[in-house]
């Protein structure tokens, strides 16, 4: 079983001069997400590594339990939150009146979005998702030309199963 911390300390043993930051999604719910969210926590701060993490999850009640016990450590928007980023965004509303506690969004585009009935990832949406210094994210890419569209569209991740392919196709 891989678990956080060896995929951590592979990371940091194999990563050269680079340093890297960490996008750790937590997939259980409930009371298990809870559970998740407080180990994931011990781990990130006895390797004091809390600024190069954001921690998601797409659960709402994890969400809101990440936000009341660990405020300080950032976070991705859950479903919710992202569908209502989405209405405010399409709507052209002023999103600082919900007062979000999220600094990220993780969005699928292109063929993970809707069979792409949805464009998550245009300039407008990206520059809106800025003007509240909200980052957008954006998984899985794994087409060199998505994620050369998206780098310039001004995405702030691209999460890819072919991280050579997205470091390539960045920098040509």
């Amino acid at each position: 079983v891989v678990t956080c911390d060896k995929v951590i300390d592979y990371v940091e043993a194999n990563c050269g001069n680079k340093d890297y930051n960490y996008v750790i999604e937590i997939k259980s719910i409930g009371s298990d997400g809870k559970k998740a969210v407080d180990k994931l926590y011990s781990i990130i701060t006895e390797r004091n590594i809390q600024d190069k993490v954001i921690w998601s999850t797409f659960a709402p009640g994890v969400s809101s339990y990440m936000v009341k016990n660990y405020p300080e450590i950032p976070r991705t928007a859950d479903a919710i939150e992202a569908i209502q980023f989405y209405f405010y965004y399409r709507m052209g509303w002023n999103l600082s009146d919900v007062q979000p506690t999220y600094v990220a969004l993780q969005t699928p585009y292109g063929e993970n979005a809707l069979d792409n009935l949805i464009n998550l990832g245009n300039t407008e949406m990206i520059n809106y998702a800025h003007s509240y210094n909200i980052a957008l994210q954006y998984w899985t890419i794994n087409n060199e030309e998505d994620i050369v569209h998206l780098t310039k569209n001004g995405a702030d991740c691209i999460m890819t199963d072919y991280p050579q392919l997205a470091n390539e196709a960045i920098a040509s």
